[in-house]
This record gives C-alpha cells, sequence and structure tokens, in this order.
C-alpha cells in the first residue's frame, strides 16, 4: 500500500524545470488553486485527499502534466461516483493490472511516472502500528511508476487528470518494515534506466533499496495525525528497539 507520500513542491519544481523549463511558470500557476502556503510543502499528503501533483506520461514524453491522485477510469458515467472510485484506485497491483477493470484499459497505452519525495508506512510490533517515513540516504527525490487517464464530466464536460501509484512486492528492508499485512508491499520505485522502460511497458525490474533509509515518525491516522508541515518526517521514536 501507499496511501500517503510526500511531495513538495519545490522538488516537483525543480525536476519540471530540468526537462520543461518553458512550463515552470503555468505549471505553479494552475496548482495554485489547489495549494494554499502550507501545503505547497506537502511534507506529508494523504492519498484519501486527492492532491494534485505532477507527473510524466508515455505518450507527452518528458513534459509534466498536473494530475489529481486517485485514478478515474474514462468510462465512468456518473459524477456522483467519482470520489468513491478514486478512493479505491489510489494504488494499483503491478500483477493484477491488466486484470482489473479500473486498469486494464491504461494498464499498456497510459503508463506514468509520479515523482515524490518520500512515503509513509505503518510497521506492526506488540499490537501498535507505528508509521514510518521511507526516502533516499541523501534525500532527494525518486519516480514511482503510476498509471493514468482522462474521465470528462457529462454535465459540465470538464476533463479530470487522475492516476494511480503503482504497487509491487515488497524488497529489502520493506519485507519486515511493511508487515501485519499477507503480503508486504511498496510503491514501484525506478531509477532513470527503469523509468524509461515502465513507460515502454516493461513490468519485470529488480529493485534496490540500498540507498534507501527509514525512521519512526509522528502518527499519520486519527486526531493527533501531525500536521503538512516538516514535523511529519522529523524522527519520532515510539519503541526505540523496535528492530533489535
Amino acid at each position: 500500500m501507499c496511501y500517503d507520500i510526500s511531495a513538495q513542491l519545490k522538488s516537483q519544481l525543480k525536476h519540471a524545470q530540468r526537462y520543461a523549463p518553458h512550463l515552470v511558470d503555468e505549471i505553479k500557476e494552475k496548482l495554485a488553486p489547489y495549494l494554499d502556503e502550507d501545503e505547497q510543502a506537502q511534507y506529508r499528503v494523504s492519498g484519501f485527499d486527492h492532491p494534485r501533483l505532477i507527473i510524466y506520461t508515455d505518450k507527452k514524453g518528458l513534459t509534466p502534466v498536473i494530475s489529481k491522485w486517485g485514478l478515474i477510469p474514462h468510462w465512468v458515467k456518473e459524477p456522483e461516483k467519482t470520489i468513491e472510485i478514486s478512493n479505491k484506485t489510489l494504488n494499483a497491483r503491478i500483477e493484477t493490472i491488466h486484470e482489473k477493470p479500473s486498469f486494464k484499459n491504461v494498464a499498456q497505452e497510459q503508463r506514468c511516472l509520479v515523482l515524490i519525495d518520500g512515503f509513509f508506512e505503518h510497521h506492526h510490533k506488540n499490537k501498535e502500528k507505528i508509521p514510518h517515513y521511507i526516502h533516499k540516504k541523501d534525500e532527494t527525490s525518486f519516480l514511482v511508476g503510476g498509471l493514468y487517464d482522462e474521465w470528462t464530466d457529462p454535465n459540465t464536460q470538464e476533463t479530470t487528470h487522475s492516476f494511480t501509484i503503482v504497487t509491487t512486492k515488497a524488497t529489502g528492508f520493506m519485507q519486515t518494515l511493511h508487515n501485519g499485512v499477507a503480503e508486504p508491499r511498496m510503491p514501484l520505485i525506478l531509477n532513470e534506466n527503469q523509468s524509461k522502460l515502465w513507460l515502454a511497458g516493461k513490468e519485470d525490474f529488480s529493485i534496490n533499496l540500498s540507498d534507501f533509509e527509514h525512521h519512526e515518525v509522528r502518527p499519520i491516522r486519527g486526531k493527533n495525525a501531525s500536521p503538512n508541515t516538516v514535523i511529519a518526517q522529523e524522527y519520532y521514536p515510539s519503541q526505540p528497539d523496535l528492530f533489535s
């Protein structure tokens, strides 16, 4: 599962500057209605809030596109069902993307890359769910695989561009960290070369987490959930002997 991520605007704009500098100002302008001053950092953002992020699609190459997290299939007819559906399509298991109705039409032809700074996952111990923040050791952003679609509201004719983050079987320390489930999962983390292969249709990747690390953080659910500030990513030990 991957329901909470860090996707700081400055990282997304830096990446966009690298490939499409002429579009950076336009991206800032288009994102402005969805971000208040605090949210521009997006130290921790939940997929259930359906934030707008910058993605890179197979059709547009390295041109950034603003997209809503939570895929809305183009075939949905009732606008009132879009929230319910997008809550169920935050993630897509790579093993079944060619089978599930919401994904099978886009699994081959509508792939994308999502740039994030890190993600959050719970570790279960002694009946507790302890949140961890997973990120690169050098604190740089990285790409994960996704799928996207475009849905047009039949009433307003407004088009919504949306995406899902693809997950795969956990590897490395994520096999131990993401416990309490039948099968540990993690986002489909891709390096530069793998990113090109993912957009071209490849699905069999070996993911190396040697450049990543994790640490405990404050709660990410419930009334005591950390705010969308740097506090959300700070080390906050609940059990110092967690993996001893």
